[in-house]
């Protein structure tokens, strides 16, 4: 990857981070506070804003992990992670347009968040096998992601793992401005 698509993926981490909690609470505040058809179109920007985001971070850290350091264990948990993380966001999708929620819809969605986070988890410990450290970041990056995805996983702990994602977002960014920074010039 050339520099200044690492400093891009750098700040669309960081800006993913701040945008996060602002961007739950409007999706919640357009669950309880707006009519039908807003809430329904806000939800769904919402929902389709925060997948594009994060699929093009995860996709710029994978392309990260084979170029520059030749690792390719996670990647089956990353097409993994990729696919069910679309289908999820398609799923809640159809939540909102089909409201009021059936019983059957909620448990296969709680069902999709627990097995998504299991393979997120997995992801995290797989990647700790990595052989460069990611400029002293790679635990840092592995637990925070580790914590948010079985405090998603549990659905009580749901803010613990808002909290720890958005910790994980940051550093996330400090990985790609790190890399950025080892390019030479006119990469």
């Amino acid at each position: 990857m050339s520099k200044k698509a690492l400093l891009i993926s750098g700040w669309i981490a960081i800006v993913y981070a701040v945008v996060d909690v602002p961007r739950l609470t409007l999706y919640w505040f357009a669950d309880n506070f707006m009519g039908t058809s807003g809430a329904q179109a806000a939800q769904g920007f919402i929902s389709l804003s925060g997948l594009l985001l994060w699929l093009f971070l995860f996709i710029r850290l994978r392309q990260l992990l084979n170029n520059q350091f030749g690792f390719h264990q996670v990647d089956a948990e990353a097409r993994t992670l990729i696919w069910m993380s679309v289908a999820l966001t398609g799923l809640n999708l159809f939540e909102i347009a089909t409201r009021p929620i059936s019983t059957l819809l909620l448990i296969i969605s709680i069902t999709a968040v627990i097995v998504v986070s299991v393979v997120g988890t997995v992801f995290a410990i797989k990647l700790l096998r990595l052989p460069h450290q990611l400029y002293g970041l790679l635990r840092p990056y592995c637990y925070t992601l580790m914590v948010a995805n079985l405090s998603y996983a549990t659905l009580f702990l749901l803010p613990l793992g808002i909290l720890f994602g958005i910790a994980n977002s940051i550093i996330l960014g400090m990985i790609f401005f790190r890399s950025a920074e080892l390019i030479r010039p006119g990469c």
